[in-house]
């Protein structure tokens, strides 16, 4: 019987390579009959622009018209548009340069340089779309922050520390964590370093028989954060975050030991990455649908109460 189940557990990791690797996942010559479809070719350097009616321009002429679209628009209405405010980015997995070259783009007549990451509303993207860059940035400017702290250390107590770090270093640190929570473990350790060195400032500044209790990770208020966010968009049904829903998962046909609270959980999207894997969606999903299974608190009536519980619930070892 043994060697049956192992038999049968190898021949389903086979069939699911198989599938993994055919044309409908999606493989390097299914993308490039797509690219040819799309009217896309090897030596488009410039990417797809969206005209005004939708619709995806690809070629060279198509995305020439799109730019004077928009140059036309901002002096029909008086509007400069500054290339120097202007950010154009080539996002692309490709280790080395391109070999045919970047061609120069021009916004009024005056080039727009190419950037290797750009900022929006405070979060930097990189060209790879990767937040590595974000987190080595708000490491540095906390830390510079907090040494800070420091200077002025001396004229301030435990508490007074405590709530001049809350309010001007962890405040840095907790700026839109939910989109770069997907960063490497080994980038999000660069911020707990920083509250690692304020913590030991909150000590150093304790009497003797103070009891001081330790400052909260970072990486169980991002996940009561993501958690209050699934919430709010699940249970609330907050308007401004409709297009954060996931489907509810449908009830099992027989019974089973988290059939009681099916209903109640969420279908995990599909990750194929690890990146995509730490991601919003099937993080928060997935741990949603675990807090289902074991506690009671999607059935609480108002977000203060659940986000004290679910506090309490992942600080749980």
């Amino acid at each position: 019987m043994k060697e049956i189940q192992q038999w049968a557990q190898r021949r389903w990791q086979d069939d699911l390579k198989i599938k993994l690797s055919g044309r409908s996942v999606g493989n390097k010559s299914w993308w490039t009959t797509l690219k040819q479809q799309q009217g896309l070719t090897t030596q488009d350097t410039i990417p797809p622009l969206f005209k005004s009616d939708g619709t995806v321009a690809t070629k060279n002429k198509d995305k020439a018209e799109v730019l004077q679209t928009i140059i036309s628009w901002g002096r029909r209405w008086q509007v400069d548009l500054a290339p120097e405010k202007t950010q154009v980015m080539l996002i692309s997995r490709r280790q080395r340069p391109p070999d045919t070259p970047i061609p120069t783009i021009l916004l009024g007549g005056r080039p727009v340089p190419l950037q290797t990451s750009i900022s929006i509303l405070g979060v930097e993207v990189n060209s790879v779309l990767t937040f590595t860059d974000h987190i080595r940035t708000i490491a540095r400017k906390a830390a510079w922050k907090l040494s800070c702290v420091r200077r002025v250390s001396h004229l301030l107590d435990s508490q007074g520390i405590t709530t001049l770090y809350a309010a001007q270093v962890r405040s840095l640190m907790e700026y839109a964590p939910l989109t770069w929570s997907s960063c490497p473990p080994s980038y999000l350790s660069l911020l707990d370093k920083v509250q690692a060195r304020a913590q030991r400032l909150i000590r150093l500044k304790a009497l003797q028989d103070q009891l001081l209790p330790p400052l909260q990770p970072l990486q169980q208020r991002r996940d009561v954060a993501g958690l209050c966010v699934v919430y709010k968009t699940h249970k609330q049904h907050v308007p401004h975050l409709a297009a954060l829903r996931q489907p509810w998962a449908r009830p099992h046909g027989h019974t089973t030991r988290t059939a009681a609270t099916r209903d109640h959980q969420l279908i995990v999207p599909f990750a194929r990455t690890e990146t995509s894997l730490r991601s919003f969606f099937p993080r928060y999903t997935r741990m949603w649908n675990r807090m289902v299974q074991q506690t009671q608190l999607h059935s609480t009536s108002s977000l203060q109460t659940f986000k004290s519980a679910v506090n309490a619930w992942i600080k749980q070892p």
